[in-house]
């Protein structure tokens, strides 16, 4: 008994002498924990931002981000032509620069660099990436919705990529299942039609649950030249992609469900 008593004893006194050590020489800890999917910012901010992006390129190809140029960074991140649910999560009190790197004809192609601003935590947002002169991209910058969309509804936006529709000002307007009902996008001040114009991404906007076929003319037009089945869901979004050329014989809409 002698010998577990004097064994208890010296086990305390280390424990006790543990502990003391590690209140005075506390570990450093990162203040960036992962836990499960998403990034919890400790003591920097509040919490992160999530982004994600898209790609309006001729060939209908991804983009491929990096945070440094070279051949041996490996990606940050990629803008695939179809518009998906797949966010990142990046610190929202931080400026961030991309690089974007993408072929046309066969040939890769090295974009300026672009500057992701803070835009504060919590905050969903897209950019869409849309073909200029040269190997430069142009960024464009949507905020998304935080919120889901109410019981018995689902969210919807339109995205105009196709610069010669209608000529000489590429401008177009939505409809749902027929041009005598108004206008999907509608200025809530002015109450006139919105017109969404070339490189443009409309905001959300709600969309009750059913079957629908979305119509889409140009300004001043007096019958739709692109038309698709728009089938709701109760909290789905859906993103729609007026893209090509119309003077090439390229154009298309399409609807993604994200």
């Amino acid at each position: 008994m002698r010998i577990f008593a004097t064994l208890f004893a010296g086990l305390l006194v280390i424990s006790l002498i543990t502990s003391g050590c590690s209140k005075s020489n506390p570990t450093s800890v990162d203040t960036l924990r992962v836990h499960d999917t998403l990034i919890r910012y400790d003591t920097v901010s509040r919490g992160p931002a999530f982004v994600r992006f898209l790609a309006f390129l001729t060939s209908n190809q991804s983009i491929t981000l990096k945070s440094l140029q070279g051949s041996i960074i490996a990606p940050f991140a990629s803008a695939p032509p179809q518009a998906s649910r797949q966010y990142l999560p990046i610190r929202g009190d931080t400026v961030l620069d991309l690089y974007a790197s993408f072929y046309e004809n066969s040939v890769l192609q090295n974009s300026p660099p672009f500057t992701v601003p803070a835009v504060g935590s919590t905050t969903l947002f897209t950019i869409a990436f849309f073909e200029t002169a040269g190997p430069a991209l142009k960024p464009i910058f949507s905020v998304d919705p935080v919120n889901p969309p109410p019981h018995g509804f689902g969210y919807f936006r339109l995205i105009d990529a196709i610069s010669d529709y209608p000529t000489p000002h590429p401008q177009v307007e939505g409809y749902l299942d027929a041009l005598t009902n108004t206008p999907i996008f509608i200025d809530s001040t002015l109450h006139v039609p919105i017109y969404l114009a070339y490189q443009q991404i409309s905001p959300y906007v709600l969309i009750p649950v059913g079957n629908h076929t979305l119509l889409v003319k140009g300004e001043g037009g007096t019958s739709p030249d692109y038309s698709a089945t728009l089938n709701v869901s109760d909290g789905g979004y859906y993103t729609a992609r007026l893209i090509g050329s119309r003077t090439a014989g390229t154009d298309h809409l399409f609807i993604d469900a994200e």
